[in-house]
């Protein structure tokens, strides 16, 4: 049975436990912007913990009950952490123009498959910000592999625990323009059986020209598009998009 991956917050962190090249570039947006800071789709709290420690007022935003549940033990109490939806923020109680600074960081837009569903979150975004504040965000810029080819990704293969292997195995849809990538974590108990535990992550990947257009169509201006967390120039070698706008005053 195949999983899917913000169901099983223990692989979630392990995969992505040193991942910190995002962490600079927010909890220095939260320092220049200022206070209350809202974060969409928070996960286990990687994020929410380092802007927390910079000394933000952070409340972070999460649909999947597993990952809050990991990110409220991770967090102690440092942030204000909702279950709900970023479709739909006003119903986890948030205010209107009540945040100084939005976060879709880590390619959470990604997670929004519909043109209803991309323009709602959006919307949601630019109703919380104050006049004049920020909404910050990244996502990857798809480099497609081989379709349907069992690969191996040794570097991950702290997943599958010692002696383990992690395999992956990509689907591409064009015409959805979604990626699906089903990893199998090979683990090896003591007694040398090999378990395989399958899971799932699906991503709608954006277009340049459809984000910056989606934003402008949401109210934000001063859009501005980087090549990175270094706020490099965006240009056809770019493996992010690193974006910021803001709600007019």
């Amino acid at each position: 049975m195949t999983a899917d991956i913000y169901s099983v917050p223990d692989v979630y962190d392990l995969q992505y436990e040193t991942y910190r090249d995002d962490v600079p570039f927010y909890t220095g947006l939260a320092m220049d912007e200022g206070n209350p800071v809202l974060e969409l789709g928070c996960g286990t709290g990687r994020l929410t913990d380092a802007l927390a420690r910079a000394g933000a007022d952070v409340t972070g935003l999460e649909l999947s009950e597993d990952m809050l549940a990991h990110a409220r033990t991770r967090l102690e109490g440092r942030a204000t952490l909702l279950h709900g939806d970023m479709r739909q923020p006003q119903l986890s109680f948030l205010q209107d123009a009540s945040f100084r600074l939005v976060l879709a960081p880590f390619n959470v837009l990604m997670h929004l498959d519909t043109l209803d569903d991309q323009d709602a979150a959006l919307a949601g975004a630019f109703s919380l910000l104050e006049p004049g504040g920020l909404l910050a965000l990244d996502l990857y810029v798809p480099d497609f592999g081989p379709e349907d080819v069992l690969q191996a990704v040794p570097e991950w293969n702290h997943l599958a625990g010692p002696g383990g292997q992690v395999f992956m195995r990509q689907l591409h849809d064009p015409l959805k323009q979604v990626m699906v990538s089903h990893y199998l974590l090979d683990s090896v108990d003591s007694e040398g059986f090999v378990r395989r535990r399958q899971v799932s992550l699906r991503q709608r990947y954006w277009r340049h020209f459809e984000l910056r257009r989606a934003l402008r169509q949401a109210g934000f201006g001063q859009i501005r598009f980087f090549g990175g967390f270094d706020r490099s120039r965006f240009d056809e070698k770019s493996q992010y998009m690193v974006v910021t706008c803001r709600r007019p005053r």
